[in-house]
């Protein structure tokens, strides 16, 4: 387990994929290979993955991009949110 609540895989997904949202790095937003194997356990299925690609399409190199509520809750569950601004 990690001490901030998430199971390590979790944990290192929800930090993979917020350096990638905040480094605007869209090609490995929107690429589904080659995955890690912390992403891959952590997106089974798309239905909560997409609406990160949204956001990410929704912005453009204007926005300052932040994040906040970040933590991993209950094992799996990613709370970390993103703003554009």
């Amino acid at each position: 387990g990690n001490p901030t609540g998430g199971f390590d895989w979790a944990v290192a997904a929800d930090a993979l994929l917020t350096e990638w949202v905040l480094e605007d790095n869209r090609d490995c937003l929107t690429t589904l290979e080659p995955f890690s194997e912390p992403i891959l356990q952590a997106v089974p299925t798309l239905e909560h993955y997409l609406p990160l690609v949204y956001f990410s399409g929704a912005t453009d190199s204007s926005d300052t991009i932040s994040s906040f509520n970040q933590a991993v809750i209950l094992g799996s569950l990613s709370m970390t949110s993103f703003i554009a601004h």
